[in-house]
């Protein structure tokens, strides 16, 4: 028969070590709970048991720091086979996920190296390092997944990215770096591969645009690079007395895309502009956007170069 304990013989401060202690097991109890729920949620019955996820040792996905560095040091470990199998069976599935976003934003995957870089109690972050193919262009990312694990995150976002980083032979980082960042604090990973691979076509339809333009249009064309990066176009005409049209190229992300962003300046001499009682050089950027947004950057664009260098009568 069990005693029955007088609590009223105890001191307060041993009814709150009591109370701690009590506290401590109803959440080990809870933490327990919720690896089990959650690996029968993976794995099922069957597959919890023949994996022998059960509750005695269902904190092999939860370990202190302590142990993790006592998984370094030991060897010839059941549990830590079975751990480590576990892991590289977890990273493989994101892997292949990975690969299934990548084809369908039409970026290949040529390399990927994955390791578990923290597991504790709370949290597995593991790491990913991407060798990318997007068109021609080489793309090199790096990021840390965090994955949480104990029961008091479990409203909270399970995986979540909580560092990025890219790289890229002519230097995108500069360019949509904090783009790309935002991208993916705020969106799947798989919007980040579309931000670059439509940077990307971006870029390279204005390097293919321009260059057609300086090489069919060089007495009307005069190209530069501003302090934000972006492509000016100075659009003249060869007579004298004539407005100028400054155009800068710039981009802009629309959820998960890089779309052109082009502004138009009108630069006209004060006699040209005295003439122009209909208004239309003070309109014509207003009609310009309207030419954009019906046939796109490059068709828009040399629509103006023809006006100017026909002098207003086009192709």
């Amino acid at each position: 028969m069990n005693d029955i304990v007088d609590y009223s013989a105890f001191s307060k401060e041993e009814l709150d070590e009591i109370q701690k202690v009590n506290n401590d097991r109803i959440k080990d109890l809870e933490k327990d709970i919720f690896l089990l729920e959650r690996n029968l949620q993976q794995y099922g019955p069957v597959g919890l048991i023949e994996s022998k996820f059960d509750i005695s040792n269902s904190r092999h996905r939860s370990m202190s720091n302590h142990n993790s560095r006592r998984l370094k040091n030991r060897k010839d470990s059941s549990n830590d086979d079975e751990l480590t199998s576990f892991l590289k069976d977890e990273i493989d599935n994101y892997t292949h996920r990975l690969k299934e976003t990548a084809k369908l934003t039409g970026v290949n995957i040529e390399n990927i190296e994955r390791h578990v870089i923290v597991l504790d109690e709370s949290q597995c972050i593991k790491q990913f390092h991407l060798e990318l193919q997007i068109l021609d262009r080489k793309v090199l990312v790096t990021y840390k997944l965090q994955e949480a694990l104990s029961c008091e995150e479990a409203d909270t976002t399970r995986n979540k990215l909580i560092w990025f980083e890219v790289k890229f032979t002519e230097d995108i980082n500069n360019v949509i770096g904090d783009e790309v960042t935002k991208a993916v604090e705020n969106v799947a990973i798989h919007s980040t591969f579309s931000l670059l691979k439509s940077y990307i076509q971006w870029l390279n339809l204005q390097e293919i645009t321009l260059d057609r333009f300086l090489k069919t249009y060089p007495e009307n064309v005069i190209t530069s690079v501003n302090e934000r990066r972006n492509c000016c176009l100075t659009i003249k005409s060869t007579k004298p007395n004539r407005p100028v049209f400054n155009l800068e190229w710039g981009r802009k992300v629309v959820v998960d895309r890089v779309d052109a962003d082009i502004r138009l300046e009108v630069d006209a001499p004060e006699e040209v502009l005295a003439l122009d009682s209909k208004h239309i050089l003070e309109s014509s950027p207003k009609i310009f956007y309207g030419m954009l947004e019906k046939l796109g950057p490059e068709k828009a664009i040399e629509s103006l170069i023809l006006l100017v260098a026909t002098d207003g009568k086009g192709a």
